[in-house]
């Protein structure tokens, strides 16, 4: 038996023993193909958010850390704070825009006022600086803190400027909304307000906007922040238009509740979805399209953005396989050597490291080495195949 022979048989031993990703240039069956586990994006980056620029405008950012938002999901909220912030140009000439935060759960607390800081960078900075304490919901507190304690000449409010309030919030609460809104009215601040998550009393966030519609903005979760960052922009920048013709009588207010996917004072805008794409950090920045790896993007104007989902797979985002057609595969930690059933793998199943070199201990691996869960004969196919490869 040639060496040449002796190598090609125990290549396909270790085969058995491995795990993870797509092997170089292997052909599956497609009962073969495996799902890569990625984790939650931790937040969205919106491809457009740039067309939009805001004024000069003096902004103050009041947004909730109530104990239901969580460490996670603040750390969203920063994240669109910072892509907001990024639409402007911060200082305190009359051509540039100042920022200022505050916060609030069972209080309000001040993050930093308008002339606090005169540069982007250090907004930005500011903004990931800011702790988070969790608590109950007071919304009110945290509109009359921002509109006593920041629209001030003192504390960098501009007279000339146009004053914006944006309240982000994913609860609801007794507090005076009302008479925060005609507070800060009194102050010809202008409050809009973004509702998270299904928890949100879309009649009081119409309160906290003073009843105008255009000011408010849904969205189904916090990763879905950053799809309207742009209709904020340019919601800032237009005029609000006049209420439409309905069954409103003695001033009440129509508005209209978008569903997912559909912006504008009537819904008549389509969201562009296919701009986004998750974004996280697991061993450096990985972008994912919104329809992930098994789909593709479409856009139509009229009914917004849908996936055309490959072979196999399903759901809204072609992230569901279908049972049978797609093999799921778990990650493994590969040992070169090692002859026992892998503890992460089902019976059946072998595992396959990232680095197909280190199932042969070349130099450069360590163990464990992370790998996929793959059915035996899959395992051997691609062993086989790189071994004739390396061997040519």
């Amino acid at each position: 038996m040639t060496a040449q022979v002796i190598f090609y048989i125990a290549a396909l031993v270790v085969a058995t023993y491995a795990a993870e990703r797509a092997p170089p240039v292997v052909p599956l069956k497609a009962t073969d193909v495996y799902v890569l586990t990625h984790p939650q994006p931790s937040y969205y980056r919106n491809a457009e958010q740039q067309n939009c620029t805001l004024p000069p405008v003096d902004l103050t950012f009041v947004i909730d850390e109530s104990s239901s938002i969580g460490v996670a999901n603040f750390n969203i909220v920063r994240s669109f704070l910072i892509s907001l912030v990024q639409s402007m140009i911060i200082g305190p000439v009359l051509d540039r825009g100042q920022v200022a935060m505050v916060k609030f759960s069972s209080t309000a607390t001040l993050a930093f006022r308008l002339n606090t800081y005169s540069t982007n960078d250090q907004v930005y900075t500011a903004i990931n600086a800011t702790s988070y304490s969790g608590g109950n919901t007071d919304i009110a507190a945290g509109m009359n803190l921002a509109t006593t304690q920041v629209y001030n000449p003192s504390y960098g409010d501009r007279p000339t400027i146009e004053n914006v309030m944006l309240v982000l919030t994913d609860g609801q609460d007794t507090s005076d909304v009302v008479g925060a809104w005609k507070a800060a009215a009194a102050k010809n601040i202008s409050v809009y307000v973004v509702g998270v998550g299904s928890d949100v009393d879309n009649s009081q966030l119409l309160k906290i906007a003073g009843n105008v519609s255009a000011h408010v903005f849904n969205v189904a979760n916090f990763t879905g922040l950053q799809l309207i960052l742009k209709e904020i922009c340019h919601e800032i920048n237009t005029p609000t238009p006049p209420p439409p013709p309905g069954q409103c009588q003695h001033g009440g207010t129509m508005y209209c509740q978008c569903p997912f996917g559909f912006t504008g004072r009537y819904c008549e805008t389509a969201i562009n979805s296919c701009n986004i794409t998750n974004v996280f950090s697991h061993n450096g920045d990985v972008t994912v399209p919104l329809c992930g790896p098994h789909g593709t993007c479409h856009y139509d104007p009229n009914s917004g953005s849908y996936c055309v989902c490959d072979p196999g797979w399903t759901g809204p985002v072609c992230d569901q396989p279908i049972p049978g057609d797609v093999h799921i595969s778990n990650r493994c930690g590969f040992y070169y050597g090692n002859t026992q059933p892998n503890p992460n793998c089902t019976i059946g199943d072998r595992c396959v490291p990232d680095n197909l070199d280190c199932a042969l201990e070349r130099p450069g691996c360590t163990y464990p080495s992370l790998g996929w869960c793959l059915p035996e004969e899959t395992a051997k196919t691609m062993f086989v195949s790189y071994h004739r490869r390396r061997s040519f």
